[in-house]
């Protein structure tokens, strides 16, 4: 009975935080911790598949969040770490792998660690996508951030964000060398956002702006930018529906449209930031991307969302004969019934088109590939 009334204590001391925090034995902070574990089942085709791609895949992962809350005369100290670990194909074929997703510590405005980009909000508050790629910023990387409060719903933040992992490619074309190297990262990517939350919804602006180093000591560097808008609408006539749409346009810095995406690399290696042009000149690469989502609940049990997404960039290098544009869009839908509050069954439809330069140096060159996926998931929260 004893142990039965520390507890109720313990949980009493955290009812601030929310539910499931509680007090940790001898401290002052309260700790939540949650985990998911699910399990993947996938279908694919279409023309973009050659014989030495996979066709169906089975995959599974677990994770754990641990949430730990402190007050303090700064107000909630909070650090938040997010772990993975992957069993099948999707990170090891041969085996598992463990992934640390985020890491990072909040308070007074400042967040400081391992957490998702401040550029863009649809990937990291509404994309409901579960096998389906899409475009845009997706990136977590290592950040210093701070976010001030305006009032009446305004919030500003701004971020120095390691910008090492979003060099793409720089490219050159001449008879003696084809490629060029990119430098060490001199100058960390600095963003900035500011963001209005209402009873109606949400509405957000981005920019970014990314140095393009080269590794010839002879190329001078450029500056490259993103800019980004989102919107967010609820939707009133179904609890928990909404409507949300963004817009990121990008010049040397693709990373920002094109989020990195698998389906991306497979097909041109990577979206360039910039080129080498005859004079030996930097040139930066424009590229733009837009994604959007409806999304609603059709009865307490059962939710639904239709999604969609769009790339161009403007100029791709696949070979020696020249530059060529790179277009892919995907659109798809998906359903998810909440077994309880606990299992979660869902299904997912996407079918996606990607048109190839004709520079490539292949039978895919100047073609438009079509391809398709279906998959089930079966996921088990705590």
């Amino acid at each position: 009975m004893q142990g039965s009334d520390a507890y109720a204590e313990s949980l009493s001391a955290c009812r601030d935080y929310g539910e499931g925090f509680f007090l940790l034995p001898g401290t002052d902070t309260c700790l939540q911790i949650a985990g998911e574990v699910r399990a993947d089942y996938l279908l694919r085709g279409g023309t973009a598949f050659a014989r030495d791609t996979d066709r169906t895949e089975f995959r599974s992962r677990a994770a754990l969040d641990f949430d730990a809350r402190t007050k303090t005369e700064w107000g909630t100290l909070r650090s938040f770490i997010t772990i993975y670990g992957y069993g099948g194909a999707q990170h090891a074929k041969d085996g598992s792998s463990t992934v640390l997703d985020t890491a990072f510590i909040q308070f007074a405005g400042l967040t400081a660690g391992y957490a998702h980009s401040v550029f863009g909000m649809y990937d990291d508050f509404y994309s409901s996508t579960m096998f389906a790629d899409y475009f845009g910023e997706q990136d977590v990387v290592n950040l210093l951030a701070y976010k001030a409060t305006f009032g009446d719903g305004v919030t500003g933040t701004i971020a120095l964000e390691h910008g090492e992992n979003r060099q793409e490619a720089i490219l050159r074309f001449e008879e003696t060398d084809k490629a060029e190297g990119i430098g060490h990262q001199r100058l960390p990517d600095l963003v900035a956002n500011l963001r209005l939350d209402k009873d109606w919804g949400a509405a957000m602006l981005s920019a970014a702006l990314h140095e393009n180093h080269a590794s010839r000591q002879r190329t001078k560097s450029t500056l490259g930018y993103a800019l980004g808008a989102s919107l967010s609408l609820n939707v009133p006539a179904t609890a928990g529906g909404y409507v949300v749409t963004e817009v990121t346009y990008a010049k040397g810095a693709s990373r920002y449209t094109t989020g990195g995406i698998g389906m991306l690399r497979d097909s041109i290696g990577a979206a360039p930031d910039a080129y080498v042009d005859d004079d030996g000149r930097l040139t930066n690469v424009a590229s733009w991307a837009v994604s959007g989502e409806i999304g609603m609940n059709l009865t307490p049990k059962l939710t639904g969302a239709v999604f969609g997404s769009y790339l161009n960039v403007g100029r791709t290098a696949i070979d020696t004969t020249g530059f060529g544009e790179y277009r892919a869009g995907w659109l798809g839908t998906n359903l998810k019934y909440s077994l309880s509050k606990d299992v979660r069954f869902s299904g997912e439809f996407a079918w996606s088109r990607e048109t190839i330069p004709a520079s490539l140096a292949d039978n895919r060159a100047g073609r438009s590939l079509d391809s398709w996926l279906a998959g089930m998931r079966i996921s088990r929260f705590f």
